[in-house]
């Protein structure tokens, strides 16, 4: 290679000779150059070739080692917690060692350590257990669940929808049609029961695919029932992954009485719910007079001996401290008032001499209960134009309506050492234990932030989680911890920082089994 180099620099200084010595020095050159390519292409097209021949026997030693764990996993009987404990005994992983020793004599000692050499450091995590022992497939074509695995004498358990996932508890078998059927739960609902792979005609239903699991883009709720109002169990940070368990299940639809209305603070008009979820009253009513033109609050009943105490702006509300009295002198109709906004007292005017209504009375009134917001359109969650503050009164300017609402999609999933139910949104996406590095970030040996560095991990490069996204209270940031597939580090790297989601790690899209 060096010598090539050296030949193709001095390959310039003869380049636009075309005649004499030169020249001949020219096609030397030329020829030097093809003999040494040759070979060298060679030798590359060599290398690509046992690189790729190795990856497909790494694969292969990988897929023989995950039948094989399957299979005596099946006959030890262990879910996959028990199991992990059992093979890990005092360490924080499974040695390959111990993962050897369990697959028995079923694989050579080279193929264990060929197919799980990725794991020969930092051992076999309880994440990594579970991805490799839960078998999961998606419904790709409606199908139903039956009893028994026997067609003819089963019934109906459910139907099976497109896009529902089962999770495969016996492996797949031939019945006397001669039809591969499988005995698995469905998510949606934990029904168990026997599904066919494929139909008489060799259409498809079930197809394998990665286990379950939800990334958060916001913040997310675990709550302790199915139930959206039930007691909060934990709180979820995004970058943080959830483990989905069950669902997703739709709640029962709900009636929601809604309100147009105007808030008299700045006059927007707006949606307000009547009652909250749990059915307690949003605002209540009040009787209270209302500013409809603007007028003077004054010190006295007669307008020529009081004086201003200040301005009153439309839509001023006041409490009504006497009842309303008759100014002879001007043949107005007055009231003692104290005002809400300032709690000023004194006098204004009800009615002028030619009829004209400055204040009156109204029942369409109501106080704010609790800080609720004022919604653009009837439809609940439409965008806020504001929230309205405690005591805040509001006019109703339509009688409430009831608004039907479709039940939220709710899932059960466990993150870390936490269960509970949450609600699927937009915001929760399909996750893998694969990241890609979107930009330049340190690779730590523990946890905290502030460990020492391990390397730094560029752009471009993956990594494996080796353990489900941690919330490090300490420093506000939610760290994961992770093997390079580069050079095999381990160590620990920052998802989130700042209380805002700056992806430094980017999980890639599951990939089907």
């Amino acid at each position: 290679v060096d010598l090539r180099q050296k030949l193709d620099a001095d390959k310039r200084y003869v380049k636009y000779v075309t005649s004499g010595p030169l020249a001949q020095v020219w096609d030397t050159l030329n020829g030097f150059l093809a003999e040494i390519w040759n070979p060298e292409e060679d030798c590359q097209k060599l290398l690509y070739a046992v690189q790729d021949r190795r990856k497909k026997v790494t694969s292969d030693a990988q897929k023989a080692v995950s039948a094989a764990l399957r299979e005596a996993a099946a006959k030890d009987g262990s879910d996959v917690e028990a199991l992990f404990d059992k093979l890990r005994k005092e360490n924080s992983s499974i040695p390959i060692e111990a993962l050897r020793d369990f697959v028995g004599e079923a694989l050579q000692a080279s193929e264990v350590e060929l197919g799980l050499e990725n794991y020969s450091s930092c051992g076999f995590s309880k994440l990594s257990l579970t991805l490799l022992l839960q078998d999961y497939m998606r419904c790709i074509r409606e199908i139903s669940m039956t009893s028994d695995f026997e067609v003819k004498t089963a019934k109906t358990v459910k139907k099976l929808i497109v896009g529902e996932y089962v999770k495969v508890l016996e492996p797949a078998k031939n019945d006397e049609q001669g039809m591969m059927r499988v005995r698995c739960q469905a998510l949606s609902d934990l029904s168990e029961g026997w599904v066919s792979l494929k139909g008489s005609q060799g259409t498809s239903f079930l197809e394998r695919c990665a286990k379950p699991f939800l990334s958060c883009r916001e913040e997310l709720l675990l709550h302790a029932e199915f139930e959206g109002a039930s007691p909060e169990v934990r709180k979820l940070w995004p970058g943080q992954v959830v483990e989905v368990l069950e669902g997703p299940r739709r709640e029962t639809a709900t009636e929601c009485l809604r309100v147009r209305g105007k808030a008299l603070k700045d006059g927007k008009i707006g949606y307000i719910a009547v009652k909250d979820a749990a059915g307690n009253d949003i605002v209540e009513p009040i009787k209270v007079l209302v500013c409809r033109l603007s007028t003077t609050l004054t010190t006295a009943l007669d307008v020529s001996a009081s004086k201003t105490v200040r301005k009153v702006e439309a839509g001023e509300v006041f409490e009504a401290l006497d009842e309303a009295q008759e100014d002879e002198k001007r043949k107005l109709s007055r009231v003692k008032v104290r005002t809400r906004r300032d709690a000023k007292e004194g006098w204004v005017t009800l009615k002028g001499n030619s009829g004209t209504c400055f204040v009156e009375e109204s029942d369409q009134l109501h106080v704010v209960k609790t800080t609720t917001p004022l919604e653009s359109n009837f439809r609940s969650g439409s965008s806020t134009l504001r929230l309205l503050e405690e005591n805040e009164v509001f006019e109703m300017l339509e009688a409430p309506k009831i608004e039907t609402k479709e039940g939220e999609q709710r899932m059960r999933g466990r993150s870390e050492k936490s269960e509970g139910w949450f609600t699927f949104s937009k915001f929760l996406t399909p996750w893998s234990p694969r990241y890609r590095c979107l930009r330049s970030i340190d690779l730590t040996e523990s946890l905290s932030a502030s460990s020492d560095v391990v390397r730094q991990l560029v752009s471009g490069e993956m990594v494996e989680a080796l353990e489900l996204p941690s919330y490090d209270e300490a420093s506000g940031l939610v760290r994961v911890r992770v093997r390079t597939e580069k050079d095999n580090l381990l160590g620990f790297a920052t998802l989130r920082e700042s209380q805002v989601y700056l992806e430094a790690l980017a999980p890639e899209k599951p990939a089907d089994r």
